[in-house]
Protein backbone atom coordinates (compact mmCIF):
# COMPACT_ATOMS: atom_id res chain seq x y z
CA UNK A 1 0.00 0.00 0.00
CA UNK A 2 1.68 3.49 -1.61
CA UNK A 3 0.82 6.72 -0.12
CA UNK A 4 2.06 10.12 0.35
CA UNK A 5 1.46 12.98 1.79
CA UNK A 6 1.43 16.69 0.56
CA UNK A 7 3.80 19.52 2.44
CA UNK A 8 0.75 20.56 3.74
CA UNK A 9 -0.40 17.47 5.17
CA UNK A 10 2.68 16.57 6.55
CA UNK A 11 3.07 20.04 8.20
CA UNK A 12 -0.50 19.66 9.79
CA UNK A 13 0.90 16.34 11.71
CA UNK A 14 3.69 17.48 12.96
CA UNK A 15 1.81 20.83 14.32
CA UNK A 16 -0.42 18.44 16.15
CA UNK A 17 3.57 16.29 17.33
CA UNK A 18 2.54 13.44 15.22
CA UNK A 19 6.02 11.89 13.70
CA UNK A 20 5.74 11.90 9.87
CA UNK A 21 7.63 8.69 8.93
CA UNK A 22 8.49 8.70 5.30
CA UNK A 23 10.07 5.98 3.11
CA UNK A 24 13.63 6.06 2.96
CA UNK A 25 13.83 5.67 -1.14
CA UNK A 26 11.66 8.86 -1.14
CA UNK A 27 14.11 10.79 0.48
CA UNK A 28 16.98 10.04 -1.65
CA UNK A 29 15.25 10.76 -5.16
CA UNK A 30 16.84 13.98 -7.09
CA UNK A 31 14.35 17.03 -6.28
CA UNK A 32 13.49 17.06 -10.01
CA UNK A 33 11.52 13.60 -10.01
CA UNK A 34 8.58 12.88 -8.90
CA UNK A 35 7.51 9.47 -7.27
CA UNK A 36 4.51 7.71 -9.04
CA UNK A 37 2.52 7.11 -5.53
CA UNK A 38 2.59 11.48 -5.98
CA UNK A 39 1.09 10.97 -9.16
CA UNK A 40 -1.86 9.37 -7.59
CA UNK A 41 -2.68 11.96 -5.64
CA UNK A 42 -5.10 14.34 -6.34
CA UNK A 43 -5.42 17.69 -4.69
CA UNK A 44 -5.34 21.24 -6.01
CA UNK A 45 -2.74 23.25 -5.31
CA UNK A 46 -2.99 25.86 -2.07
CA UNK A 47 -1.99 29.20 -2.08
CA UNK A 48 0.65 29.70 1.57
CA UNK A 49 -2.37 32.26 2.86
CA UNK A 50 -4.93 29.46 3.05
CA UNK A 51 -2.76 26.79 3.87
CA UNK A 52 -1.45 29.04 6.86
CA UNK A 53 -5.00 29.62 8.35
CA UNK A 54 -5.55 26.32 7.86
CA UNK A 55 -2.69 25.36 9.97
CA UNK A 56 -3.67 27.68 12.11
CA UNK A 57 -7.16 26.90 12.77
CA UNK A 58 -6.05 23.31 13.33
CA UNK A 59 -3.20 24.72 16.00
CA UNK A 60 -6.26 26.92 17.53
CA UNK A 61 -8.44 23.82 17.76
CA UNK A 62 -5.64 21.59 19.46
CA UNK A 63 -5.12 23.46 21.94
CA UNK A 64 -8.20 25.23 22.46
CA UNK A 65 -9.22 25.16 26.03
CA UNK A 66 -12.77 24.77 26.55
CA UNK A 67 -14.44 28.30 26.74
CA UNK A 68 -16.59 29.04 30.09
CA UNK A 69 -20.10 28.73 29.79
CA UNK A 70 -22.15 32.74 29.57
CA UNK A 71 -24.57 31.16 32.58
CA UNK A 72 -20.95 30.84 34.85
CA UNK A 73 -20.34 33.29 37.39
CA UNK A 74 -17.07 35.03 38.44
CA UNK A 75 -15.41 33.64 41.01
CA UNK A 76 -15.37 36.72 42.73
CA UNK A 77 -19.18 37.27 42.87
CA UNK A 78 -21.08 35.96 45.72
CA UNK A 79 -23.71 32.93 44.68
CA UNK A 80 -27.53 33.53 45.75
CA UNK A 81 -28.65 30.55 47.91
CA UNK A 82 -30.86 28.04 45.67
CA UNK A 83 -34.73 29.05 46.29
CA UNK A 84 -36.32 26.60 48.95
CA UNK A 85 -39.48 25.15 47.97
CA UNK A 86 -41.93 24.56 50.45
CA UNK A 87 -43.42 20.63 50.25
CA UNK A 88 -47.19 20.92 51.93
CA UNK A 89 -48.39 17.77 53.97
CA UNK A 90 -50.45 16.74 50.59
CA UNK A 91 -47.98 16.45 48.49
CA UNK A 92 -46.53 14.01 50.75
CA UNK A 93 -48.57 12.56 53.70
CA UNK A 94 -46.85 9.08 54.64
CA UNK A 95 -43.49 11.32 55.11
CA UNK A 96 -44.99 14.04 57.14
CA UNK A 97 -47.42 11.08 59.28
CA UNK A 98 -43.55 9.59 60.48
CA UNK A 99 -42.32 13.02 60.94
CA UNK A 100 -44.87 13.89 63.71
CA UNK A 101 -44.51 10.64 65.25
CA UNK A 102 -40.58 11.69 65.71
CA UNK A 103 -40.95 15.54 66.36
CA UNK A 104 -43.18 14.38 68.83
CA UNK A 105 -41.16 11.69 70.54
CA UNK A 106 -38.62 15.03 70.86
CA UNK A 107 -41.43 17.09 72.98
CA UNK A 108 -41.69 19.59 69.95
CA UNK A 109 -45.05 21.11 69.79
CA UNK A 110 -45.67 21.25 65.96
CA UNK A 111 -43.80 20.15 62.57
CA UNK A 112 -41.51 22.84 61.38
CA UNK A 113 -42.23 23.72 57.74
CA UNK A 114 -40.15 21.30 55.22
CA UNK A 115 -38.27 22.48 52.61
CA UNK A 116 -36.53 21.26 49.39
CA UNK A 117 -33.94 22.31 47.99
CA UNK A 118 -30.82 22.46 50.21
CA UNK A 119 -28.93 19.78 51.95
CA UNK A 120 -30.38 17.78 55.33
CA UNK A 121 -31.27 20.06 57.94
CA UNK A 122 -33.44 20.71 61.09
CA UNK A 123 -33.70 23.36 63.46
CA UNK A 124 -36.95 24.45 65.34
CA UNK A 125 -38.44 27.06 62.59
CA UNK A 126 -37.65 24.21 59.57
CA UNK A 127 -36.87 21.03 58.21
CA UNK A 128 -34.78 20.97 54.74
CA UNK A 129 -34.21 18.48 52.61
CA UNK A 130 -32.27 18.11 49.02
CA UNK A 131 -35.43 16.42 47.00
CA UNK A 132 -38.80 15.51 47.67
CA UNK A 133 -39.60 13.49 50.34
CA UNK A 134 -40.42 10.31 47.91
CA UNK A 135 -37.15 10.95 46.63
CA UNK A 136 -35.31 10.93 49.67
CA UNK A 137 -32.22 8.09 50.06
CA UNK A 138 -31.53 5.94 53.12
CA UNK A 139 -28.83 8.21 53.33
CA UNK A 140 -30.87 11.35 53.22
CA UNK A 141 -33.42 9.84 55.77
CA UNK A 142 -30.43 8.48 58.03
CA UNK A 143 -29.02 12.28 58.22
CA UNK A 144 -32.58 13.43 58.91
CA UNK A 145 -33.07 11.19 61.47
CA UNK A 146 -29.55 12.16 63.23
CA UNK A 147 -30.19 16.01 62.60
CA UNK A 148 -33.91 15.46 64.42
CA UNK A 149 -32.06 13.18 67.21
CA UNK A 150 -29.32 16.16 67.73
CA UNK A 151 -31.97 18.90 68.16
CA UNK A 152 -33.48 17.61 70.79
Amino acid sequence: MAFALTDYQIAALQEMQIPVWQPQGKLAEPAGEVPDVAEKVKSEPVSQDTARSHLQRIKDSVSAKPAPSQTAKKADEPVAPPALQEIKAQQAPQFFADLLIAVQGLAMETVPPVKMGAPVSVSQTAITLPVAPDKLTYQHKKQLWRALCALS
